[in-house]
């Protein structure tokens, strides 16, 4: 009889042994699989977060690179799209004296006046609307608000915007040695006469 029991507490012991030591397994377990999961979901957030800040960065470039391609700063790029106005005609500013100190003379078709490029820039004007292309100096200063460049009353007609007084130009600065060779000729198609009026 108390060999049975003998063996039977021996029996319990161990069974209560092994219970203990899959609790213990199955604890250690859960904790792994939880540090595991912790840390994928970590990774998981910090992949997110690179991946959205490329793509943040990769349309701030593009967004830039669009930005820059549309306005062309003519200091940069050697070219500026605008429209183009003229003065000297019946304004009363026909023998004033220009921000470069000679005095406007209307019928030069030559000087210019831009709102900030420095004065002595030499500039090759195309009236986008024909093509037409003339050859000119900034020689005076005008308001920063509207227009890209204000023409004598001469340039106008030779470009062939002086009825409608406003035109869609380009403007691409050249070298003091092709505005030397070309400053005595208007440039135009061939199917275009050239005529001022």
């Amino acid at each position: 009889m108390k060999r049975k029991l003998s063996q039977l507490i021996m029996a319990l012991i161990a069974s209560m042994s092994i219970n203990m030591a899959n609790a213990a397994t199955h604890k250690i377990h859960k904790k792994s699989y939880q540090k595991n999961s912790h840390q994928k979901k970590s990774s998981q957030k910090s992949s997110g977060q690179s991946h959205q800040k490329k793509i943040h960065q990769k349309n701030s470039q593009q967004s830039h690179h669009k930005k820059a391609h549309k306005h062309g700063e003519l200091a940069g790029k050697n070219f500026m799209h605008g429209t183009a106005s003229f003065y000297g005609e019946n304004d009363g500013f026909a023998g004033r004296k220009m921000a470069d100190g000679n005095l406007l003379n209307p019928n030069d078709a030559h000087f210019a006046a831009h709102p900030t490029l420095p004065l002595g820039t030499k500039l090759m004007v195309t009236n986008l609307s024909n093509n037409r292309t003339i050859y000119v100096e900034v020689t005076d200063r005008m308001p920063k608000k509207g227009r890209v460049i204000d023409l004598t009353f001469a340039a106008a007609k030779y470009l062939g915007m002086h009825n409608k007084g406003l035109a869609k130009v380009e403007l691409v600065r050249i070298s003091e040695d092709e505005f030397a060779r070309k400053k005595r000729y208007l440039e135009v198609d061939n199917d275009d006469s050239g005529a001022q009026g």
